[in-house]
């Protein structure tokens, strides 16, 4: 009789499915088993001996595995599958196991099933949970939208859907007054297409780590000092076309001028025949958008932050409305951000300011400290700036935060 095969391996991850919207009924239960190589395998717990096999089995702990069905691409347990735990300081395995794939590579794998992707970039926008009506499913479902950027400043949008949604949470490693950024490696994704654009999707097999300690994380902390920072910020913003607030309030709404920007990366792009180009990833799907430069927090209106509270007392869930004034030393403008830009703007979800908020405060101490805070802007003028000579600007997102600035250099 052939020798039952014996491993030793962590639990790296582990997740119920579901079907496919993760509504139905428990399929099986599934694992993804590395080894003291950094070797990777999935492994499947059946229906039928869920119920006692599972439990067994946690995520990032050791064990020693036998009695199992091998195969060539993954292992099932069964009725007679012995599981023994391994205590942690008893074995050296990694922690962590991950095949990148770059940001401009993902549109290569738009409906690929067959593997998940694994990333690394900054976060640079997350929004709030919300709950979605799909289709394919009979129940409501939570869904969470956050941006990664690479070191070309390339972006990518992740859904987070159902669990990996709601418990997606920045607070325990968030600082303020630091204003570091966050690193995140993201692991067991899939690539899907929505209206032409590209994204990641991460579901029950998801995972993320926050500021990893892997090699290919180093770039991202060492640009919190380098000064190849700026250097690289001035070079993109060198492709847009700078306008001022004077130059902005002086054109005519009916012919103001837009310069071409990638829809999937964001570069500038160049006139190829009838259309145009992306100078970086050579797409040719672009959108229309003009940059404003050197804008500063002056001071708040005071009606927009009675328009904020109001907000944040009534309506659920909660979502910023962002009323400010800015300048750039040339004039002054009534601007409006909502929802994921004020959350990249303030820096915090609205939940947060909601649970740190105290009884006595008049404003949320995060909304007050953005006075004389200096941001670079991508705008585009309200409706209601076609109707009147003052004109007034939506945020459509955030280039770059600049720090506090003294009102004098204005």
């Amino acid at each position: 009789m052939a020798r039952s095969v014996v491993i030793r391996v962590r639990v790296y991850r582990k997740w119920e499915y579901c079907g496919r919207t993760g509504d139905g009924e428990l399929v099986h239960v599934d694992l993804v088993l590395i080894d003291e190589k950094g070797n990777a395998m999935y492994a499947e717990i059946p229906t039928k001996d869920a119920k006692e096999k599972s439990p067994l089995v946690q995520e990032g702990s050791i064990y020693i595995i036998s009695r199992f069905l091998p195969g060539n691409y993954m292992i099932e347990f069964n009725f007679y599958t012995e599981v023994q735990p391994v205590p942690e300081d008893a074995v050296i395995m990694p922690e962590l196991v991950y095949h990148l794939t770059p940001f401009s590579q993902l549109e290569c794998h738009a409906g690929d099933q067959s593997r998940f992707i694994d990333v690394v970039g900054v976060l640079v926008e997350i929004s709030d949970a919300k709950t979605m009506h799909l289709t394919n499913s009979a129940a409501p479902v939570i869904s969470r939208d956050i941006v990664l950027r690479d070191l070309t400043h390339f972006e990518i949008k992740v859904t987070l859907w159902g669990d990996r949604a709601s418990s997606f949470d920045i607070d325990a490693i968030y600082d303020p007054n630091e204003s570091e950024p966050i690193v995140v490696l993201l692991v067991g994704t899939v690539v899907k297409t929505y209206i032409g654009q590209h994204y990641l999707s991460g579901n029950a097999t998801c995972r993320w780590y926050f500021n990893p300690t892997i090699p290919e994380a180093v770039p991202f902390y060492n640009r919190r000092t380098a000064p190849s920072v700026d250097q690289a910020r001035g070079a993109r913003l060198a492709q847009a076309e700078i306008a001022t607030l004077t130059d902005l309030a002086t054109m005519d709404p009916y012919t103001i001028g837009w310069f071409a920007s990638c829809a999937k990366c964001n570069k500038s792009c160049v006139v190829e025949g009838s259309g145009y180009k992306c100078r970086l990833c050579l797409s040719t799907n672009s959108k229309f958008k003009f940059v404003l430069n050197l804008c500063a927090f002056h001071y708040v209106c005071p009606c927009a932050i009675m328009i904020i509270a109001h907000l944040f007392y009534i309506f659920h869930p909660y979502r910023y409305k962002l009323s400010f004034v800015a300048t750039d030393g040339t004039t002054e403008a009534k601007m409006i951000a909502f929802a994921d830009v004020a959350t990249r703007i303030i820096g915090k979800p609205v939940q947060t300011l909601m649970r740190a908020r105290t009884p006595i405060q008049d404003f949320p101490s995060d909304i007050t400290a953005l006075v004389t805070m200096k941001f670079t802007f991508v705008v585009m003028q309200t409706d209601e700036s076609f109707d009147r000579p003052e004109k007034s600007y939506r945020v459509l997102s955030m280039l770059s935060a600049h720090g506090r600035q003294a009102p004098e250099r204005f």
